[in-house]
């Protein structure tokens, strides 16, 4: 059995054929067949005759497409196994993804229709080559697999920014800009937590007016890195987003606190721009509204200086009255702005209420698609587990069988070591038989002689009648 698979690792042509009948289908101990060995070792030769072995996976779930991407002349390889494409191991990953980890820009080429499929992650070629820094890989998938997520919302865009490859992050940041996770973060969210200044600087200028989980940049370069508040300064970000401390203190609720620290998965974003409209709009109206409430809180005062003014001239005792008319109007009008300004203020907390149990729904449902998901992984890696042991197991099966065997033949042969009297015995009477054949056949062969012999040629006519 090793012969053959040494056989298929050195591209041993005449001893395949010869075995190919008895020995095809058959694994090693990290269950690879021939064909897999063959792929892996770039045995070119072997590959055609082993076509049988196709659609095989090893203990590991890899197919013979699979480990033809890790030979030194993969190029000549991977075209002769092309049958396998979009196979999956045991984690999901596609022989395209393999190649765009090994920075084999040939093969990511000739594998290009398995764009666009994902690991048991949600990862694509493209995420895989960006977070390894493979740039010319990323030339080629990027038109095939842009603005792709991962089970975690993640983009190849966010990879790069996470792992600090600036030339990837420049060429994918006009492609997949503006694409949020499920904590409601962008690629210069995580650019300002991995405290990347240069990758900052890129993706401020595709991102810089983007909300990050209900925050503009530069509260949340305040929340997270204090540090890249000038960036944004410098660059002419301003601090245009809302104030929710103000907002707090006029709505006298902590709706928005809970919704920051909960940060949900989803975010709404056309609910949230529309309530962060109605609530700026109430701030900005806030101001002039307080002031004219104050202007007329003192009617006392101009009542006394009219009542002057009365007693200094009788004639202007009509202006008086007119001021008065005036200041009761005028405070009519700020008592309907005030009714006008509660009823928005009462519409806009049932909203953000609304906002707020959505937001908790939609992150109950979250939590249980990713407990289905990590049962599924947890099942998956079970069976494989269960597959490896059933796998050893009939390894050991074999082995204790083989042994068995080997002790009996021991057995024998030692029984037959401690009695050699006995062998001498047989010995002995196969001889003797052996000499008594011998003497039996001599004695027929003079007998016949001497009948053929004799003078009477009547009676030998009879005998040899007879004997005939």
């Amino acid at each position: 059995m090793q012969n053959w698979f040494l056989a298929a690792d050195g591209d041993d042509v005449s001893f395949i054929r010869m075995h190919a009948p008895t020995l095809l289908h058959s694994v090693d101990n990290q269950g690879n067949t021939a064909l897999i060995r063959a792929a892996f070792a770039g045995s070119i030769n072997i590959i055609p005759l082993l076509q049988k072995e196709l659609g095989q996976q090893n203990a590991i779930g890899r197919t013979a497409l699979m480990q033809a991407i890790f030979s030194k002349c993969s190029t000549l390889t991977v075209p002769l196994l092309m049958e396998e494409i979009y196979s999956k191991d045991y984690q999901g990953q596609t022989a395209l993804m393999l190649a765009a980890g090994q920075n084999n820009k040939p093969v990511v080429q000739m594998l290009l229709k398995e764009a666009k499929m994902k690991d048991s992650k949600g990862r694509t070629a493209l995420m895989i080559a960006a977070s390894l820094g493979h740039y010319e890989i990323v030339q080629i998938l990027k038109q095939e697999e842009q603005k792709l997520q991962d089970s975690n919302g993640l983009t190849a865009l966010m990879y790069a920014a996470y792992k600090g490859n600036i030339e990837i992050v420049q060429s994918l940041a006009e492609l997949e800009a503006q694409i949020t996770n499920v904590k409601g973060e962008n690629a210069l969210a995580i650019g300002i937590q991995k405290s990347n200044q240069r990758i900052a600087e890129i993706l401020s200028k595709y991102e810089g007016e983007q909300l990050i989980c209900g925050m503009n940049v530069l509260e949340y370069c305040q929340e997270f890195n204090s540090d890249f508040i000038h960036i944004f300064q410098d660059i002419g970000v301003h601090n245009s987003g809302i104030n929710f401390d103000s907002v707090k203190k006029s709505l006298g609720i902590n709706v928005l606190d809970e919704y920051l620290s909960k940060q949900p998965e989803i975010v709404l974003k056309a609910e949230i721009q529309n309530i962060n409209s109605q609530i700026h709009s109430q701030i900005r109206s806030n101001s002039p509204l307080q002031q004219n409430i104050e202007s007329n809180a003192q009617p006392q005062k101009q009542i006394q200086s009219n009542n002057q003014t009365t007693n200094n001239s009788m004639n202007n005792n009509q202006s008086i009255m007119n001021n008065l008319q005036s200041n009761q109007l005028q405070n009519e009008f700020n008592a309907q702005i005030l009714n006008q300004f509660s009823t928005l203020q009462n519409e806009t907390i049932k909203q953000l209420q609304q906002f707020q149990l959505k937001s908790s729904q939609l992150g109950v449902e979250m939590v249980k698609i990713q407990n289905q998901i990590n049962q599924n992984e947890s099942v998956k890696e079970t069976v494989e587990e269960l597959k490896i042991k059933l796998d050893n197991q009939n390894e050991q099966n074999q082995i204790r069988d083989l042994k068995k065997q080997i002790n009996e033949l021991k057995n024998r042969i030692q029984t037959i070591e401690d009695k050699p009297e006995i062998v001498k015995e047989v010995l002995k009477v196969v001889k003797e038989v052996e000499s008594a054949k011998v003497n039996l056949i001599n004695q027929v062969t003079k007998s016949e002689s001497d009948i053929l012999n004799a003078p009477n040629t009547q009676n030998n006519d009879v005998i040899q009648t007879q004997i005939s």
